[in-house]
This record gives C-alpha cells, structure tokens and sequence, in this order.
C-alpha cells in the first residue's frame, strides 16, 4: 500500500477501496480556549423520480444554445445591477496573522471561520470577531496549527491539527475538544506513530459522519468516535463526497459508495471513464466529470453518461444545483497575443438535455481554485445561485494600477451577471453563506482584511 500525500490546502482526498476493520471508541479531550435561443425547462423537479434513461446513455436527449447573456438580457456585465439584483460590500481589517489562510467556511448562522497560526478565528456579520486558541505543541517541528476547516453534520467547525495527527472540534461558544484524545505528556509519542500519520487529513462533511483517508478511510462522529475501515488495491483518483447513507468516492474507471455502516460497492463506468471530480446530488446519487463527459450515478447504482466534448476549452466543474443539475463553465485559456478568451456556462439536465449559455469574450480566467460553491446546495427565497470569482495577479510593484477581483453569478435558469470590486490585497480565499452572500479573505502585507459581499434578491 502506498502513502497518500494530502496537501495541507487540499478540498479533495484520495482514497483506496477493499476491506474493513474498525477499532473501538475513542474518548475526548477538552480544552477551551446561470434570449436568442430554444426555450428550455430547468430539468427534473427536485425530489421528483430519477431520469427514465437506461445506464450506459453516452448521448444527451436534446441539446441547445441560450443566447440570453450575449444579448444583455440578464446585464452579462452589470455593474451591479440587472436579473441578480444589487450588490454591496463590506470590508472589515482584522489583525494580521502570519500563515496565510488555507480555507474558509461558514455555518448556519452566516458566519465566517478561517484558521490562524494556533487560533480558529470567528468572524459576524457586522466586523466583530473572536479568536479561539486551538490547543498546539510546538518541538522537533511537530505544530498543531489548524487547517481544512470544515462545517460538520452537527453544525460545528471542525479541523486537522496540523502535523500532530489529531482533529479539533470548536463549538460556537469557542470550546474546542481534541480527538483522539493525547495528554501533553504523551503527546510527543504519539505525533510520531502510525495513528497519528493516519489521522492528518483533511476532513469532508458527510450526511451523518465526518470522512477522512489516508492509507485507511476513517469514519468520525460528531462525539469524536473514530472508526478506521482498512483499504486495499490501487490508490483512487478522485474525491469523497456525501450520499444519502455514507460516501461516495472514485477510482480506475468506476465510482464506489462505503456505507455508514462500512459496507463498499463499486459502480463500474461503462465507457471506462475514470473521474476526475465528484460532485453530490441532492437525492443520495453523484455527479462525475471526465475528460470530454460528464456523469450521473443515481442513488440505486444505475450510471448516466453525457459527452461534454471539451474542443481545446479548459472545462471546470461549478457545482448541482436546486433541481439536481450539473453546472460546468467552458473557456479557451487566454494566450498572450488574445485580448479575450470565449467562455460559457453549461447546464446538464438531469432529463438528458444539454443547455449552453455562451458569455461575452473576457480577458478574466475562472479557475477550480477560485469558484466557490456550497458543499450542501443553498436556496434563496426563489432560486439557487452560484458564485465564482477571478483574482488577478497583483500588477507589478512599479504599477500604480489598484488590484481588483471579478465576481460571477449564475442562477439555475442560466442568468448571469458579473462585477468587478477593488481589493486592498491579495485575494485568497471565499465561502460561501446559506443566504448566499459571500465572504473573501485579503492579504495586504501589515494588514489583513475579511470581505463580505452581499446580493441583494
């Protein structure tokens, strides 16, 4: 078996699929601290019966152009107004903290978690914030500093810490508890042994459990319980998302699903595709993108291919949205000698049809590492949007021009609009809120600064 090396900034683990053992239970330690075209429907209705398509189906039942962004009909470029509404911003300066954040989430309530140095810090709504101290050990370059913050099925943050092989779990009122549970005195040890190698993951929310992989897939509950499930053959390719009883991740050429319970099947891709992102539906199945195809496996196992040819442009997954559809957007990568580049949004019902929503050329390049969509789908009061932006790299330090980001945003039934708002910094990182505003962290050297963008509906 071969070690997988998970980056400390990583969104995706990897996994390795075979047979299970599980240990006994571990106690806790505390410490506080998106008009021209064909009219097209919006797919199947959420919660209705899955698509009447036989497994195997490699072409779309009907495939269209909506022109409705090229004609202006949504305000492609607004400015700030148009079919998404308005737009308004606030940027608060928070204390500088010298490890650059690696991630950040936010919870129920709408507000913003990212991790310092040896701190979780809690951002409101109005600016105020509050820095939580996460428990760390600091010898022979063993540090617990947190990172890959995630939102738990219990609604708390959680963490790995650091190099120390264990994961934090902050309560709301800043009470953060260790798992698996190490004494100071034994902690020195313990940093250095099997367990521990395993154990420094970055966790993915499921339904009912936190998930984790390393050499083993591990299992958390919200009371800190960690089940280890042993795995064999080859490493898999891509990443671990949420099904309606456990997880779903994927390998060579099929897709497999571990229950809560540990019980692994596998779903083989009948082209023989193997996946290279995953993305949860809203009905237990999964959405998988491959080299010029996209897919869909429904929650009883039956597999649904769509080709996605992909004609030289860079194709990066968004995100499913309220009626369990797939949401691409497609781009040439901008050369040198090219003012602008051609993108577009695509849509992949889960009826079998495919919708193109073309844009206007840009000179902006949307990258998987700057789109920001929820791990759950979030719903406004009448849709679902999805938010994506594009950071520039900072002019040179003769320039005197002022840095600025590009935010996207795109509703189910294909409107789109875009605006550009200043930056003090550097850009880093977004999450996005269950109200479906977003928030941004800048770095602007001496000072830092936590964004909160707001739509209005």
């Amino acid at each position: 078996m071969r070690d997988l090396l998970v980056p400390c900034c990583a969104a995706v683990l990897l996994l390795a699929c075979g047979s299970r053992i599980s240990l006994g239970d571990v106690p806790a330690q505390s410490s506080s601290g998106g008009n021209g075209g064909s009219v097209v429907d919006s797919g199947a209705p959420m919660g209705g019966d899955p698509p009447a398509l036989d497994a195997g189906t490699k072409q779309p039942l009907c495939e269209s152009v909506d022109n409705r962004n090229l004609l202006g009909a949504s305000g492609a470029t607004d400015g700030g107004s148009g079919a998404t509404g308005a737009w308004s911003l606030q940027r608060f300066s928070v204390p500088y903290d010298i490890n650059p954040v690696d991630n950040m989430v936010v919870t129920a309530d709408g507000t913003a978690w990212y991790p310092l140095s040896y701190q979780v810090r809690h951002v409101l709504a109005n600016g105020d914030f509050k820095d939580f101290d996460a428990p760390s050990w600091v010898w022979a370059e063993q540090i617990g500093h947190p990172w890959g913050l995630t939102v738990g099925p219990d609604g708390n943050v959680w963490y790995t810490a650091g190099q120390l092989g264990q994961f934090g779990r902050v309560a709301s009122d800043g009470q953060i508890t260790m798992f698996p549970p190490v004494s100071s005195d034994d902690l020195e040890l313990y940093a250095g042994s099997p367990r521990a190698e395993r154990y420094k993951a970055a966790l993915v929310a499921g339904r009912n459990y936190l998930w984790f992989a390393s050499d083993i897939l591990g299992r958390v509950a919200v009371d800190g319980t960690i089940t280890e499930f042993n795995l064999t053959g080859p490493p898999a390719v891509t990443g671990l998302v949420s099904a309606a009883d456990g997880m779903w991740f994927g390998a060579e050429g099929h897709l497999e699903r571990i229950t809560d319970d540990g019980e692994i099947t596998e779903r083989a891709i009948p082209s023989g595709a193997s996946p290279e992102s995953l993305m949860a539906g809203l009905d237990g199945g999964v959405w998988f993108t491959a080299p010029d195809e996209a897919g869909y496996v429904t929650d009883d196992g039956r597999v649904i291919e769509f080709p996605v040819p992909s004609g030289g442009m860079k194709v990066t997954p968004l995100g499913v949205d309220v009626n369990r559809n797939l949401w691409l957007v497609k781009q040439t990568t901008l050369a040198a000698d090219q003012a602008a580049s051609e993108r577009e949004l695509l849509r992949v019902n889960l009826d079998g049809c495919i919708v193109h929503f073309p844009l206007a050329p840009s000179d902006r390049q949307f990258g998987a590492d700057n789109i920001s969509f929820p791990a759950r789908p979030f719903i406004t009061t009448d849709h679902q949007s999805f938010v994506f932006h594009d950071a520039p790299p900072p002019p040179p330090p003769q320039s005197l021009s002022p840095l600025s980001a590009w935010i996207g945003r795109a509703t189910p039934l294909g409107d789109f609009s875009e605006r550009s708002f200043p930056l003090e910094g550097q850009l880093w990182f977004s999450a996005l809120s269950p109200d479906s505003s977003l928030w941004l962290f800048e770095d602007a050297g001496p000072i830092q600064y936590v964004d909160h963008l707001k739509f209005a509906e």
